[in-house]
Formats: structure tokens, C-alpha cells, sequence
């Protein structure tokens, strides 16, 4: 087996963990895995999560959970490889099992992990609508669920935990926690839409204390909730905020010893609380640190790692083994028996603090008439920025803030303008709604901000109701488009905002495709981003696949990457021509098709010069310009169609510290 630099492990099994989509729940009771197994050699690929002094050579694209074992071995969910790996806090890559897919024992967009007190590995497998039971060799066991809101049925499930009897989940799409056995069979669900005691707006992580008791990340409502394993309600605490004992949208949620440990997206930290609900301190270097060592690790190469959310948090099962990731230090940590194994720098700012986070990405962005609007999901507004006669752009204001009311939102996912630039329209996805503003402009045609107009839509099933809107369009007579994204449906309502139509998402195997973006180009084409298979989808009016733009090749974990290749589609747009644009974000590139699918060419590279990315993300075109989000080096560059540079502004964070 190949060994790698601790320092290397520590910046990619520690760091990328939380990269991207932050950490789920870690579940005790775990043990050894890998003995007497026939480990399989690892091969590493040709990395492209790189930095500015060169790619990581660690194996892993985009962990997104990961679970401590009493033997100190770190056992790792990559996502975006649809694999489990497992390797020794020395360093050492054992093995790993599962590969991308949707047949029995491949993986798509996996979030939950959990290990029973036999080593058998339980997996969310969150883009299958499914979970998936492998023995501690990595050897397929049994998968169970399907797509639906019926009993044993899952949508998009996140957590998971388990203990001697029951198998937990947190099924976020249907706003409930299911209840299986470890054979599968359907035990109980528990939970519905909304915010009272008994109900769940996005519940994310999932803990149980070996005692009957289970343990709730409510991320949209800002509390942890308290459940007996037979869905009988006990007590809930938390409430929106930046103060100790306030929540902003926990997410991973762990116990030992009887503490809790919930890591919060929005805050950037993780706290400790009683499991009785009472708030008992942050977490902090000095509360992980013996007497022997006491010392704060020194901060080393402090620009190579952006993780995005410092939030997450394991111990074994014995209380031997420790990962934490301390915001406040800006360090990820490795301790066994109390003594510090090992220390890597996690964010390259000193912007990570206790209180209200000053982290602005933007993630889309829409242009019509010479206005701009960018969505920042993170502090649930939208930036509004007018385009000038000179070709220069300036902001003028934002709109929205957290909350229920009109106006404010709950992490919103897409933003668009109609055709006629009259009406913003933003997919208020976890208040499962859409909210339109009239664009207000002054007597010399001057943007000045926009106006509520009306709230369109509510949780629910029927037509006219969401779960979890996502991706938003216009099209050219003001008809608008919503990814009614868990309800694995497009709807359509007029330019009146009357119900129109609604299509069904294509499929893939029988199985509703994975859609992270879509573009309804005219009636008889429409582009669909099929995230189960990092591809291009083109269908007809009929919903026949006519085309699959971007097809990757993987053999054995090596990557050959051709040009036409998607590594990670993000967004798309069209031009006048009816060109065809994608944002690769892991590639750091735009690629550019023709209107029957032909490759033409690509621009970009890592990097934060011109035409240098960061994860590009939304595209825009408007007047033959390209906005790309380019996210994180928070900025929007313009290219014109030919990918040649005209300019950038800022949003995002760098726009906030020029305020200051």
C-alpha cells in the first residue's frame, strides 16, 4: 500500500470532508473495519481539486461524511466518486468499495454514513432515494427504499444512525424521520412539514444514544429535537441566532458521554449542549488538549485549503479517537487518548469567528435589461447591481434576510428576471415557495431596488405546491418555470402566475434523474442537468432523450479527460445562436457546444487572474455578454461569446470588505 504524508491526509480525508456540502451526523457504536479483508489497491487519479501550488494527490473528489472507528481509521464517504474509503490516521490507504451509479452497491451523491457495533456500513444514498447495507469488508448487503413519501419510501435522505435495533433516517425531502430495521422492513415514520414540535422544515442530521433516545438537526427551523425511537415527542430547544446557545442552521449532530455535538452551517462553529437541550460551552481546542499538550498548533501554509463550512466532528466509540475541526483557530484536529496526532489549516481567513459570519458566497445569478441580480443562499439575500451606459456595473441594494415573513427567505436557491425585466423571482426553497418583487426604476430608467408583489406556492404535493423549488427560468413571453425539485416535477405558470402545465423529470433506468439545473430553450427542446450522470441531458417535447452531452469516463478510479467531458456540470445557459454553455465547476471551466451538440471549445483554469476560476457556478447571457459566478473568488467575471475577458465586479465577501 502507498502511504501518504500526514500532512497530506490531514488536508484532504480531514479538510475536504467538509467541503462543498458540510458534514452529516456521526454515529457511536462503531468498530474496526478492514480486518481480514482483502484490501484492494488504491489507485490515485490525476487530481484537479488543486490549489495555487499544485493538486492534492489524495484520492478523495468531494467527501461529504465520515465516521471514527475505536482502531483510529477514518472511513470516508466521496460522493462525487460514489465510493467508501478508508484510510489510518497514518496515513495509510487501505481500501475502499462502491462505485458511482444506481444499481445495487454503486452510490449517488451519498450524505449519510453510519456504522453498527458489527462494522456493517449503513448508507444514505441520497441521489437513489435509497439506503444501503454493506458488511465491514465493503461486501454489498442488501439496498432497500425508493423514491415517494409512502411508507418505507424516501426522498432525498441525508442522516442516518443506527443502534442495536433500529436503522434511523432523516428523509429531508419529505420533511420526516423513518424508522427501519436493519433488514429493511418499514418500522414507523414520524414527523411532517412545518415548525411545530412534532414537525421538520429540512431535517439534516441524526444521532440516537443507545437508549432509545434520537436526536434531530431541524435545520430550517433553527432547533434540535428530541424523539424517543418510537416517534414520541420529548422536548426541543434552540432558536435562530449567533449568540451561545442559538442555532443557525445545524446540520451534523454527534453524542458521547452524554454531550451533543452540533455543528452549524450558518455560524461556521461547533457547539456543545447537554443532551438535555442546556448549553453547556463552544468547542475549543482547549477542551480536546491534555496538560502534556496544551500548546495551540502553529498555523502552517495557511492559503492552500478553502473549506466552506468548518463544521464537523467524530469520537470514536472508546472516547479514544477525536477529529474536531475548531473554527475559531482555523484548524482541523486528530487526537488519541488526548494528545494531538496531527493539525491542518482549514480556511485561508481569519474570518472564521463566534457571531455573525461575514462568508458571502454567490451562487446564482440572473441579467435582463441591464439589471443584475446575484443570490447569496448563505445570508438569504439577493445583491441587486445595475449595468451602466459605460459597461461599468454598480450595486445599488439587496432584498430579503432569514425568515418566514414576505420578503425575507430561507435559503434560496435560484433567482430570475422576466423577459420584459418588470419582475425579479427568487425560489425561497426552504419555505417551499417562490417570492416576486417588481424591478422599481426612477424617471431616468435608474434602477432603485424592488417591491413584494406576491408569494406563489406552499409546501404540499398538488398542483401550484412545492418541496423545495429549486432552479427558476423565464422565458421569452414571461412564463415561468420552477424545479419543483423533491416533487421530481417542472412546473409552469403563466405570465399572470396562474398554473399551467407541469412535466414530469426525465428518467434514468426507470428512476427520476437527478436535475440540479434546467433550461427550456423553446418547445420542442429543453436541457436538463442530470447529476446522477454528470451529463447534458436534450429532450424533446415528448421527454425523449435526444442527446447526452459530456459523458465521463472513469476506469478503476483513473481519470482520462477529454475536453467534452464533464467532470461536474453546474448551470447552463443558451445564446442567440442557440449555443450551448456549461459551467464544469471542478474542471474550472466553461464549455461551449453548438446548437446540435457539438463540442467547440472551453476557457478557464484554477486560478483568480482573468479568465481564472474558482468553481465557476450560475451563467447568465444578456446582449452577447456571459456572467459567471465565480464563486469562490466572489466575483463575477464577463467574457463576451468568444471567451474573451471584459471585465469583473465584486460581490460576496470581497464586495463586503471594500465596504468596510
Amino acid at each position: 500500500m502507498n502511504k501518504l504524508p500526514l500532512t497530506v491526509l490531514l488536508r484532504t480525508a480531514l479538510l475536504y470532508i467538509i467541503m462543498l456540502w458540510a458534514i452529516l451526523p456521526v454515529v457511536s457504536n462503531a468498530c474496526p473495519i478492514g480486518e481480514g479483508a482483502e484490501f484492494k489497491p488504491v489507485q490515485t487519479p490525476i487530481a484537479f481539486i488543486q490549489n495555487r501550488e499544485g493538486a492534492h494527490p489524495f484520492s478523495l473528489i468531494e467527501p461529504t461524511n465520515f465516521a471514527i472507528n475505536n482502531a483510529g481509521q477514518l472511513v470516508v464517504i466521496d460522493s462525487e466518486a460514489g465510493q467508501v474509503k478508508i484510510v489510518t490516521l497514518q496515513g495509510q490507504e487501505l481500501t475502499y468499495f462502491a462505485t458511482h451509479g444506481s444499481q445495487p452497491g454503486e452510490l449517488l451523491n451519498a450524505k449519510g454514513l453510519a456504522l453498527d457495533d458489527k462494522g456493517t456500513v449503513f448508507i444514505a444514498d441520497t441521489g437513489n432515494h435509497r439506503i444501503q447495507r454493506f458488511d465491514h469488508e465493503g461486501r454489498f448487503i442488501k439496498a432497500w427504499g425508493q423514491w415517494g413519501n409512502g411508507d418505507g419510501q424516501l426522498n432525498n435522505p441525508t442522516g442516518i444512525a443506527v443502534d442495536k435495533q433500529f436503522v434511523y433516517v432523516s428523509d429531508t425531502g419529505n420533511n420526516r424521520v423513518v424508522v427501519f430495521n436493519k433488514h429493511g422492513q418499514f418500522i414507523r415514520s414520524f414527523g411532517s412539514f412545518g415548525d411545530g414540535d412534532k414537525q421538520f422544515n429540512q431535517p439534516l442530521g441524526l444521532t440516537t444514544d443507545g437508549y432509545g433516545n434520537v436526536y434531530i438537526a431541524d435545520s430550517q427551523n433553527n432547533q434540535i429535537k428530541k424523539y424517543s425511537s418510537h416517534g414520541q415527542f420529548y422536548q426541543s430547544w434552540g432558536a435562530g441566532g449567533h449568540l451561545p446557545g442559538q442555532l443557525a442552521a445545524p446540520y451534523g449532530i454527534s453524542i458521547h458521554q452524554g454531550l451533543l455535538y452540533i455543528a452549524e452551517l450558518a455560524n461556521h462553529r461547533i457547539q456543545v449542549f447537554k443532551e438535555n437541550g442546556e448549553y453547556f460551552r463552544p468547542l475549543t481546542l482547549a477542551h480536546l488538549q491534555t496538560l502534556q499538550d496544551n500548546s495551540a498548533p502553529a498555523l502552517v501554509n495557511s492559503t492552500d485549503i478553502r473549506v466552506h463550512y468548518p463544521a464537523s466532528f467524530a469520537m470514536s466509540p472508546n472516547g479514544q479517537y477525536t477529529i474536531a475541526c475548531e473554527p475559531q483557530a482555523v484548524t482541523c484536529n486528530a487526537y488519541h487518548g488526548g494528545k494531538r496526532l496531527a493539525t491542518a489549516v482549514m480556511e485561508d481567513s481569519t474570518r472564521w469567528e463566534f457571531g455573525p459570519s461575514g462568508q458571502h458566497y454567490a451562487s446564482s445569478i440572473a441579467v435582463a435589461n441591464d439589471v443584475i441580480a446575484v443570490l447569496n443562499a448563505e445570508e438569504h439575500n439577493i445583491g441587486l447591481f445595475e449595468r451602466t451606459q459605460t459597461g461599468d456595473v454598480q450595486f445599488v441594494s439587496t432584498v430579503g434576510g432569514f425568515g418566514r415573513q414576505a420578503g425575507l427567505f430561507k435559503s434560496p436557491t435560484s433567482v430570475a428576471i422576466s423577459h420584459s425585466g418588470n419582475i425579479l423571482a427568487v425560489s425561497d426553497s426552504h419555505n417551499h415557495r417562490i417570492q416576486l418583487f417588481n424591478v422599481i426604476k426612477n424617471a431616468k430608467g435608474k434602477l432603485t431596488g424592488v417591491k413584494f408583489k406576491l408569494s406563489l406556492g406552499r409546501f404540499g404535493h398538488a398542483i401550484s405546491q412545492f418541496n423545495t423549488p429549486t432552479k427558476i427560468q423565464f422565458d421569452a413571453v414571461d412564463n415561468l418555470y420552477v424545479l419543483d425539485l423533491n416533487n421530481q416535477r417542472i412546473q409552469i405558470f403563466d405570465e399572470k402566475f396562474i398554473f399551467s402545465q407541469s412535466y414530469p423529470l426525465p428518467s434514468v433506468n426507470q428512476a427520476p434523474a437527478v436535475v440540479s439545473d434546467f433550461l427550456f430553450v423553446n418547445k420542442n427542446k429543453k436541457l436538463f442537468i442530470n447529476s446522477s450522470s454528470k451529463t447534458l441531458a436534450i429532450v424533446d417535447k415528448n421527454n425523449n432523450l435526444e442527446q447526452n452531452l459530456g459523458q465521463r469516463s472513469i476506469e478503476n478510479r483513473k481519470r482520462q479527460m477529454q475536453e467534452d467531458r464533464f467532470i461536474s456540470p453546474s448551470h447552463i445557459a443558451v445564446d442567440k445562436n442557440n449555443n450551448v454553455y456549461i459551467t464544469d465547476q471542478a474542471s474550472q471551466k466553461i464549455k461551449k457546444f453548438n446548437a446540435k451538440g457539438d463540442y467547440l471549445t472551453a476557457w478557464g483554469q484554477w486560478g483568480s487572474s482573468q479568465r481564472e476560476f474558482y468553481k465557476p457556478k450560475s451563467i447568465a447571457i444578456e446582449q452577447g455578454i456571459i456572467y459567471i459566478v465565480d464563486y469562490g473568488n466572489y466575483r463575477v467575471q464577463q467574457l463576451n461569446i468568444e471567451g474573451e475577458f471584459l471585465g469583473e465586479f465584486a460581490i460576496g465577501q470581497r464586495r463586503l470588505m471594500a465596504k468596510q
